[in-house]
């Protein structure tokens, strides 16, 4: 397609009132591509230039808005079935820093030692600094076996280095097992397809192990960063027997949806206690937004990744895609979480979220506390004016896990169970 044919597109879905607007700029589009076609030093091929202009389309909006080529639209589907070639973590952009979102457990990445917050200074020598997250995510990816450097930077100053061995991985999103006689610890690593049904699985299983009566779940979210948004209503629906799980508001439409619980199948009368941290993200935190306001369980943890918006997979002529944030969504009580998170009920410092005093690097970061969506480059405000929950108080020494066993105690002796 010619520069002039894509400004002809372009233009004829401008609204109305903005038309002539729109036809002077797309003029000067056209100028620019056609100068840079015909007068650049070196010849360049049409393709790189009109994706190139539709990356800097992209980048002009959200943090997690992108264009994809079409190998990262295959691995883009490849992850939402829980299977692909890399070395698993989750990336964003803080201050134009590429820093580690969470480490997806039993991966290269988690192996390896690195941690949630941690910046990326090199992949394989290239500076990082300003990296564009999909060429990151292609250097990141490859085939298995393949070795990938990265330098990295602790929230302490600290500059390590580690060469990872890329493999297949298969993110099990579902994990569980009896930690008590009848109070049973499910970990939810991600949210993929079939993760509802997976959760109901293994909770039935559980529970005939444990005799056909549960007394207590932990449902754990810790460094979760979401996935589809249908998978997170189906697992807030196996706890929650009536009432919204979540609102989701847009421009189009088919954005404009609310997700209700029904009654059917839903595992109710069970105390619950859900684990969160800066790790938990998006579909995450729709599951733990959703228990919280119908009082479902206690929430326990630190405050959310806060990815309060939603994203859809845009399929363009040539096989690439669009990455696009389509709608921004709500819990049952009407918040956003957008640049906020989740707030839990009890607060409890995870042994990985330690906040020290920023430190100065080589670089010139200034790095302190775990990365969040208010952390981003180019976050989204959230609608409602909340803002972000304040530091964290001082680091408990007590374990998490162990913390949500001993609430889940406290609940059966107050039902009156000894």
């Amino acid at each position: 397609m010619t520069g002039a044919a894509v400004a002809l597109a372009i233009a004829l879905l401008a609204p109305p009132p903005k038309r002539d607007e729109t036809y002077r700029l797309l003029d000067a589009f056209v100028e620019a591509y056609g100068q840079i076609r015909e007068r650049w030093v070196e010849p360049v091929d049409d393709r790189a230039l009109i994706e190139g202009a539709i990356r800097g389309m992209v980048e002009a909006l959200d943090a997690h808005s992108e264009f994809l080529p079409p190998d990262l639209v295959r691995e883009f589907r490849d992850t939402t079935r829980g299977r692909y070639a890399g070395v698993g973590i989750e990336i964003g952009h803080r201050g134009g820093r590429l820093l580690v979102v969470a480490p997806i457990d039993g991966t290269p990445a988690s192996r390896a030692g690195i941690r949630a917050g941690d910046v990326i200074l090199a992949v394989d020598g290239h500076d990082a600094g300003g990296m564009a997250l999909v060429d990151a995510i292609r250097r990141l990816r490859g085939e298995a076996g393949s070795e990938v450097t990265l330098r990295l930077q602790r929230r302490d100053g600290e500059v390590y280095t580690v060469v990872l061995r890329r493999e297949v991985v298969v993110i099990d999103s579902v994990e569980g097992e009896l930690i008590e006689p009848a109070i049973v610890h499910i970990r939810l690593r991600a949210f993929q397809e079939d993760t509802g049904d997976d959760l109901e699985a293994t909770v039935e299983a559980l529970k005939a192990k444990a005799g056909g009566k549960l007394e207590g779940i932990v449902l754990d979210l810790r460094n979760n960063p979401g996935g589809l948004v249908d998978e997170a209503v189906a697992v807030a629906d196996l706890f929650l027997e009536h009432g919204d799980i979540v609102r989701t508001v847009g421009r189009d439409d088919q954005a404009n949806r609310t997700w209700r619980a029904r009654r059917p199948g839903t595992l109710a009368g069970v105390p619950m206690v859900i684990i969160v941290n800066a790790g938990s993200a998006s579909a995450a935190e729709i599951v733990a937004g959703a228990l919280q306001d119908h009082r479902r369980g206690i929430v326990v943890g630190t405050p959310t990744f806060g990815k309060g918006s939603v994203q859809s997979l845009i399929e363009l002529p040539g096989g690439g895609g669009l990455k696009l944030t389509i709608a921004q969504y709500f819990t049952p009580s009407g918040r956003s979480i957008q640049a906020t998170g989740i707030v839990p009920d009890v607060r409890i410092e995870a042994a990985d979220e330690v906040v020290t005093a920023p430190a100065a690097s080589p670089e010139g970061a200034s790095i302190a506390g775990p990365v969040r969506e208010a952390d981003l480059s180019r976050h989204l405000e959230n609608p409602t004016g909340a803002k972000a929950p304040p530091p964290p108080a001082p680091p408990s020494p007590d374990p998490t896990l162990s913390r949500a066993v001993e609430l889940l105690r406290a609940a059966r002796i107050l039902g009156g169970e000894r």
